[in-house]
């Protein structure tokens, strides 16, 4: 579970923040090593999703599929202040509350990862 000041307690997929010049994939390779000690071996670009959550908060996301450089991996939490946790779920047993986001985007993934 990702820990955000304005999303406390939800359950979200790993996140970044962009910064001018930053390439999307490659900030998928740095973030999981930096936080979690995960290798990614490939990133491929799914979708982009633009979200107005309040008046307040605008967030676009983008969601990569990562590959580890090795299946037998395990996460570890390497910045506890940003990363409560890890678990696996099912794509049709995730927990709730979701990330709005995440939430919006679980059926097109189920309809797409099934084909």
């Amino acid at each position: 579970m990702q820990l955000d000041e304005s999303f406390i307690k939800l359950i979200q997929i790993l996140k970044n923040e962009l910064r001018l010049g930053d390439l999307i994939t490659l900030g998928c390779f740095t973030l999981t090593d930096r936080r979690d000690g995960l290798e990614i071996d490939k990133a491929e670009y799914l979708t982009v999703t633009n979200n107005v959550i309040s008046e307040k908060v605008h967030v676009v996301c983008i969601f990569i599929r990562a590959v580890l450089a090795d299946v037998n991996q395990k996460p570890k939490i390497l910045e506890p202040e940003k990363c409560a946790g890890w678990d696996w779920y099912e794509w049709n047993n995730l927990p709730k509350p979701l990330f709005g986001p995440l939430e919006d985007m679980v059926p097109k993934w189920l309809q797409l990862f099934s084909n």
